[in-house]
């Protein structure tokens, strides 16, 4: 599907100016050069937290809104962060990979 907007576009008249023309803003549709809707950003980070990258690419192409794998991931990594109440009860784990050269740590 394609959406067409229709946006109204203005000139600056003052000889100075830089920027000679302005476009009108859509707030709450699309964010400033965006080629997605936030709605539709919103609908694969989703898939993108939930699957990840190749599971939510194979998601997204059978539900026609295909997308790389990559822009997936990119999309994940700029989720807002929701801050969770630190925990109570902390475990720790150590183990060597190779006895006196090579050790690893874990805290669940």
């Amino acid at each position: 599907m394609i959406l067409r907007l229709q946006a109204r576009r203005f000139l600056c008249r003052e000889a100075g100016c830089l920027k000679r023309t302005f476009a009108e803003r859509l707030p709450g549709i699309v964010q400033p050069s965006a080629r997605r809707s936030e709605r539709l950003v919103d609908i694969q980070r989703h898939i993108a937290l939930a699957l990840g990258g190749e599971a939510g690419g194979r998601l997204v192409e059978r539900l026609a809104m295909p997308v790389s794998a990559d822009t997936l991931l990119r999309l994940a990594t700029t989720a807002p962060r929701i801050d969770a109440p630190a925990p109570r009860v902390l475990g720790v784990d150590e183990w060597a990979w190779r006895k006196g050269h090579r050790y690893g740590t874990i805290l669940v």
